[in-house]
């Protein structure tokens, strides 16, 4: 079966294990996913079945929701909790709530954020991680980032709780960390929550134990929530040998239909539909 399976990855092992774990267990032919979560995160992850790893790209760019939590007054060198501690606030935090929810509601919109150095952008075909292992920190280029909405947000002390909409690409790690020094005072995340991912959400994945069979693969056909299109014998003869079709129908992505069964995706572009990524047959 070629589909998705939606995962609840658990904390302290790596997306690379967690989903490999799976192609063993159910004895899969090939496994992917949909965007990593570090040891440390957990939450949902798009687990890509057999032929269904050709549509990472596709949804590699969906958009994210997590739960994050971060703790004021110190600053690691992965922006994270299992760092070692690079800036430390001396002297008591006041920051009071007011100002911390003003502050993590004022990075709504478009932002620019440098990505950290313990993460998997390679640089001159070094990935930053290997290097900041060796203790090797270079110039990263910032980039500008899609927050959708940060509410939910709590307060205790110096801990600080929210939830947060994020465009593909976006650091959490990097988010608290301006955030901190927005503040004036430090932060570093202590947990995430991976909580959506487009349109599937954390409360119907499942956790390894609990997957025994397939039962749990999600169809291809049904990942998409793309126009229905269906095709004739002899245009999916064609499709299936590459050859694109004029068809007078509006540009956009489509899942093929052939006699009732599903067959894949197709993009149509000035009236040409063409075969997109994956195809059944």
């Amino acid at each position: 079966m070629d589909g998705i399976i939606l995962l609840n990855k658990e904390k302290d092992i790596s997306s690379f294990k967690a989903i490999n774990h799976l192609k063993y267990k159910l004895k899969l032919k090939k496994v992917g996913h949909a965007g990593t979560l570090d040891p440390l995160a957990e939450g949902l992850m798009i687990v890509l079945v057999n032929d269904a790893t050709k549509l990472s790209d596709m949804l590699l760019k969906q958009s994210k929701e997590y739960y994050a939590e971060c703790e004021l007054g110190y600053e690691t060198d992965s922006y994270d909790c299992t760092g070692v501690k690079t800036q430390v606030y001396e002297g008591k935090i006041t920051v009071d709530r007011e100002k911390i929810i003003n502050t993590l509601e004022g990075f709504q919109g478009d932002y620019e954020q440098t990505p950290p150095m313990y993460s998997a952008i390679k640089v001159n075909g070094k990935k930053l991680y290997d290097l900041a292992r060796k203790g090797i920190e270079i110039e990263r280029k910032t980039k500008v980032v899609n927050i959708g909405y940060i509410n939910r947000i709590s307060v205790e002390g110096n801990k600080v709780g929210f939830y947060i909409h994020a465009g593909s690409g976006t650091y959490i790690r990097s988010v608290i960390q301006d955030f901190g020094r927005r503040l004036g005072t430090y932060a570093t995340m202590t947990k995430l929550i991976r909580t959506k991912i487009g349109k599937f959400s954390l409360e119907n994945a499942y956790r390894e134990k609990e997957i025994e069979n397939e039962s749990v693969v999600m169809k291809a056909e049904d990942i998409f929530d793309f126009p229905v299109l269906h095709i004739s014998d002899e245009e999916y003869f064609k499709m299936k040998n590459g050859i694109k079709l004029n068809k007078d129908i509006t540009d956009g992505h489509y899942s093929i239909y052939n006699n009732g069964e599903y067959k894949g995706i197709g993009i149509s572009e000035g009236g040409i539909l063409k075969r997109f990524r994956y195809f059944n047959g």
